[in-house]
Formats: structure tokens, C-alpha cells, sequence
């Protein structure tokens, strides 16, 4: 796209605006989650970074990043948060010449039409690369991975965008080697963790909580997906 970002400083570009746009923290654990018993702290709003222009650049600029160093025809992952992440990346692909992909899997099939689970032109034989907006548990990352795979496509690689490092609360593992274990592909990353939003809340000293939610002052329980 004719933006020479190192990759690092693309990296931190995206970190500081997913904190700024993304990250909500309350003093007190209020925040649910889904598969968890326990509240949590803090919330990771993804949507409000990769749904914006800004955003959608530095997401797409990134993870063509990484689809340039893979031999994969499509991007893709579970609707909806998997959604701006392949459809930015595959669009500066198309930009920097190169035709990748962008699927959506969805979490029930149409039930008129073509009863599809996989929107987009992938093929069965495909190889394709999986990507996420956040892990907690690995439920929907895994979803994504069996029903690509159920339609014949080959995973080579799973990128999530941020890691919460939280434990599943059944099997005790955390999110990314739950995903390893029970999908079998190693090659299983996250571009952030928690870790590396939770120094910038530190090293700010925010208050950050759910009060400054885009859409609503009132604060509430979110069941965030896994």
C-alpha cells in the first residue's frame, strides 16, 4: 500500500490504539465471560479497533505481514470477530497485488438458500490461515478450525490478535495450547497478550473503566465470546 512500517512500529501503533479504543478495566471483577465462572477485570472491546479506519489499516497492513511469509489461498476465522481482521488483510493483499481470500465462518448455517457455513469462494483442497480477535478459551478459534476442516480446507496456521492467557475453567489450560492440543497444528500465535495492555494501563495510570464505553455510559455484564 505503499506504507514502508517497519513491522515493530506497526506493531506498537496497533497495541496503543486497541488500548485506547479497546481496552475497558474496572477496579472490580464485573465483566463476564463466556465458558468462565469467574468475573474478570477487564474487557477487550475488539471491534472498536478493527472496525475503524485507522484500525482496519494497521490490522490489515499487519496481517498481510504475516500472509506474505505463508503459501495460503484464504483468510478467515469465526463470524464476527474474525470478520474485519481477513477481510482488511486480504484486501491490502489484493492492493500489493496478490489474490488472497476472505472467508467467514459462520456459527449456524443459513437456514434458506444454500445453507452455507462458510461464506466466500474458498474451495475444498485450500490451504488457509485461521485468524481470531481474542482467545479466552479457544471455544470459537476451534470452532472455526473443524468447520473449515469439515469443508476441506487445509489450516496451516492460527494468528489471534490478543492472547487473554486465561485457563479454561473444565480442562485448566490456557487458551492458545487448548487450541493447540485439541486442533493438533503447532503453529498457533498471538500477535499481544494481555500482559502487554495491562503495562499500558499500569504505565498510564488510567481508570479505565466500562464508563467509557462508545456506545453506552451505563455499566453492564459482557458475555464475550471465546
Amino acid at each position: 500500500m505503499g506504507d514502508d512500517i517497519p513491522i515493530e512500529r506497526l506493531k506498537e501503533k496497533l497495541l496503543e490504539k486497541l488500548y485506547d479504543s479497546s481496552f475497558i478495566y474496572s477496579p472490580v471483577p464485573k465483566f463476564k465471560l463466556a465458558n468462565k465462572s469467574e468475573l474478570s477485570r477487564y474487557y477487550i472491546d475488539s471491534k472498536n479497533t478493527t472496525l475503524s479506519p485507522d484500525g482496519l489499516r494497521l490490522v490489515g497492513q499487519l496481517f498481510y505481514h504475516y500472509l506474505s511469509e505463508l503459501e495460503v489461498e484464504a483468510i478467515g476465522g469465526l463470524s464476527f470477530g474474525a470478520d474485519p481482521i481477513s477481510i482488511a488483510a486480504a484486501t491490502v493483499a489484493n492492493l500489493e497485488g496478490k489474490a488472497i481470500k476472505a472467508f467467514s465462518v459462520r456459527k449456524q448455517p443459513k437456514d434458506y438458500g444454500t445453507q452455507k457455513w462458510i461464506e466466500g469462494t474458498v474451495v475444498r483442497g485450500e490451504k488457509v490461515l485461521i485468524v481470531d480477535d481474542v482467545v479466552t478459551t479457544g471455544g470459537s478459534t476451534l470452532a472455526a478450525i473443524q468447520r473449515s476442516r469439515d469443508e476441506g480446507l487445509e489450516v496451516l496456521k492460527v494468528i489471534v490478535l490478543v492472547d487473554r492467557k486465561e485457563r479454561d475453567d473444565t480442562t485448566g489450560m490456557l487458551g492458545i495450547d487448548h487450541v493447540k492440543q485439541e486442533s493438533g497444528i503447532e503453529d498457533v500465535q498471538s500477535v499481544f497478550t494481555i500482559d502487554q495492555l495491562m503495562r499500558i494501563h499500569n504505565e498510564r495510570g488510567n481508570d479505565k473503566t466500562d464508563s467509557k464505553r462508545h456506545l453506552s455510559g451505563e455499566s453492564r455484564e459482557v458475555n464475550y465470546p471465546v
